[in-house]
């Protein structure tokens, strides 16, 4: 803590309002104490100096009396260094003007000496101004004393107007007051700032315990805001990881929607739908539409007049009468999934390219992936060619390499599991796979599904399965002019409820009209 010198502009500033600086309590203990000590030392004075008739002087004593009060009405209001001024300065005068009244030979002058002390403590000490300042002012009243006692014309002038007959016993008994006055005032001063000192230790030890145990507490608080500040940063930082491969996944949702097909070929008489459910942003299903463009018709628009205009015209539309399918589930649900998903597209369209039929086409697709390590695990694949051999009937041919087992819903509502087949893609090279068929006629619908479909849960916990599935596909065969793939999806969604799905659901569905 530093401690400046006051100078008297500050101290009047100080004593017309109040200072919000901080002060030495020590300082202000003491101030406090030589105050009170002057005022009960002042009241023998007044009362000496009343019995002896003294009155001028008990005049004097008593403004002594007043600063003293003075000055401890302003510490009080926390006007520290007003209180201080105030005391210093009273003090001087009014020693100085008893000293005046009385004569150097009542011993007056002698109450000079401990002021010094009094300057010094009131001031701070360690700064040299102050040291000077506590000197010079019983110097500078003991010089006023003495101009005024040696100077014929001054002293005539205060003999003359302020002076007191004194009788010569009267001079001793105030003599010996002041000399026993002087040195007891010495030891007081002596003894309380010994004591201020004292006390001025303990409160700071106290004052210190209680820092100490506060910076403890600030500590623990400071660790413990710095373990805050690290898990809040580790949690930022886990939620902008969180968020950025969100975005990618996102993204990766965008690119697998677009490599799925969004419409359905078309055939004369034929209608195909699809529905795709992934069970997380990212799924390992995975179906597409292979046409035959050698089988295709193309019914080209018809030409418009010049002053025709039609929002809804057509474009020309491309008619098919042989279309390859293929529906996968590739093992595993998220990212891996989807990545293998992808080889799967890209290996399967360039197969196609050069074998359409079912056996040929899977079965060299089964020897690639075991020759070059292409999936990770095993790929569940059902690849069906449907073709036309009358207007309302058409052949199905397919392999099934593992997968889910077709579902064929016939007009009369016989139901029919295509349920031969073989191992998955990737599991054994020297799986021979068998080509199976299958007439469809007007009425009938083939019900394509991957798993996810007969998982399904309620929010009991209860899976759908084959027996619950069966009915909800004969529901939808028998639906007019509605999206019968969107239809089983919908009525998947009113089983499963608010529980969370437990796989990748797709279906397509062949419906002969």
């Amino acid at each position: 803590m530093q401690y400046r010198y006051c100078s008297g502009g500050i101290l009047i500033k100080n004593f017309l309002s109040k200072t919000s600086a901080q002060h030495d309590d020590r300082k202000i203990f003491l101030a406090q104490g030589i105050a009170k000590f002057l005022i009960v030392m002042g009241l023998p004075y007044i009362s000496l100096f009343i019995l002896f008739d003294l009155f001028i002087s008990a005049q004097v004593m008593g403004f002594l009396f007043g600063f003293c009060l003075l000055s401890l009405v302003l510490i009080h209001l926390s006007f520290h260094r007003s209180g201080k001024f105030t005391l210093i300065i009273g003090v001087s005068l009014m020693l100085l003007a008893y000293s005046i009244l009385l004569g150097a030979e009542t011993g007056a002058p002698l109450i000079f000496f401990p002021i010094i002390s009094l300057g010094l403590i009131l001031f701070e000490r360690h700064e040299i101004k102050s040291i000077i300042i506590g000197c010079l002012i019983p110097v500078f009243c003991r010089f006023l004393f003495d101009f005024i006692t040696y100077s014929p014309s001054v002293n005539a002038f205060f003999t003359a107007n302020f002076s007191e007959p004194i009788a010569t016993n009267t001079q001793y008994i105030i003599y010996e007051f002041a000399v026993f006055t002087s040195f007891v005032f010495t030891f007081f001063f002596v003894f309380f700032y010994f004591y201020s000192n004292y006390q001025s230790e303990k409160l700071l030890t106290i004052k210190n315990e209680e820092l100490s145990k506060n910076i403890q507490k600030l500590d623990l608080s400071n660790n413990r805001l710095l373990r805050n500040y690290l898990r809040v940063k580790q949690m930022i930082t886990k939620i902008r990881a969180q968020q950025a491969m969100e975005a990618d996944l996102e993204k990766g949702k965008k690119l697998q929607n677009s490599a799925l097909p969004q419409t359905p070929p078309k055939l004369e008489n034929v209608v195909i739908t699809h529905a795709f459910e992934p069970a997380k942003t990212l799924s390992g299903d995975y179906f597409d539409y292979f046409p035959d463009k050698s089988t295709a018709t193309i019914i080209l628009k018809p030409e418009k007049n010049d002053d025709e205009y039609d929002d809804e015209y057509e474009e020309e539309t491309i008619i098919f009468k042989q279309v390859g399918i293929v529906v996968a589930d590739v093992v595993g649900k998220g990212v891996a999934a989807s990545l293998e998903m992808f080889s799967v597209k890209t290996v399967f369209k360039l197969l196609h390219d050069h074998w359409f039929q079912p056996k040929e086409l899977v079965t060299r697709l089964n020897q690639i992936s075991l020759d070059s390590h292409l999936f990770s695990k095993y790929v569940p694949l059902l690849y069906v060619t449907i073709s036309q051999i009358e207007p309302h009937r058409y052949l199905l041919k397919y392999v099934n390499a593992g997968h889910e087992p077709s579902v064929i819903i016939k007009k009369n509502g016989d139901v029919i599991i295509l349920d031969q087949g073989g191992a998955p893609v990737g599991m054994d090279g020297d799986e021979v796979y068998v080509e199976n068929e299958f007439i469809l006629e007007a009425g009938d619908a083939a019900f394509m599904i991957t798993d996810g479909c007969t998982d399904v849960k309620s929010p009991t916990g209860e899976v759908i399965g084959h027996e619950e599935l069966i009915p909800i596909l004969i529901e939808a065969s028998k639906q007019k002019n509605v999206d019968m793939a969107k239809y089983v999806r919908n009525r998947l969604r009113d089983f499963q409820g608010n529980a969370a799905q437990a796989d990748d659901m797709t279906i397509v569905v062949i419906q002969i009209v």
